[in-house]
């Protein structure tokens, strides 16, 4: 199942943490620890929690929703096959995760034009985002945790590649 998790989160999860990262708003960063090698299985478990505890807040432009709305369609196969995959239906959180950003596919494709929607609609779609992501930084976290523990190697590339340092150079310099 872990395997599958990584594929989403390669192919499309952690695109979608980095397009989300520059939309947090306060706190939203807090969740989420300052990765390198050395972070510990401890440090990461708190995370889980304090994510599991945080709403997240965006600020989301329309420009934004756009973004996410092509994002989300081009990954949109990606998406229903892992949703019509029972396996994963039964890692009940991840599944959540991925309902939450379906649900947000399926609003923004049902709108032909997000300039014109009216602030109230806007409101309800930041909502979705938020949840989306909030949902996804989790099962992130959570994935980081089994990496670590059984796939350093992995470990090493995803904190290289943290969506949430996108300033961070993938080259191994130490």
């Amino acid at each position: 199942m872990n395997m599958v998790i990584g594929v989403f989160f390669s192919d499309l999860g952690r695109t979608l943490l980095a397009q989300c990262r520059p939309m947090l708003q306060g706190d939203g960063l807090a969740c989420a620890p300052c990765l390198n090698m050395k972070t510990s299985e401890a440090d990461l478990r708190a995370a889980v929690q304090a994510a599991a505890a945080h709403r997240p807040e965006l600020q989301v432009t329309v420009a934004d929703l756009q973004m996410l709305r092509d994002l989300l369609r081009q990954h949109e196969p990606l998406l229903l096959q892992l949703l019509a995959n029972p396996v994963l239906l039964e890692h009940e959180e991840f599944a959540d995760a991925l309902w939450a950003i379906q649900h947000l596919e399926e609003e923004l494709a049902a709108r032909p034009d997000l300039a014109a929607s009216p602030p109230s609609d806007l409101a309800h779609l930041t909502r979705d985002a938020e949840r989306a992501y909030g949902r996804l930084l989790r099962e992130w976290l959570q994935y980081l945790l089994h990496l670590q523990r059984y796939y350093p190697y992995l470990f090493s590339f995803e904190v290289r590649t943290d969506p949430l340092a996108p300033e961070r150079p993938v080259i191994v310099t130490e």
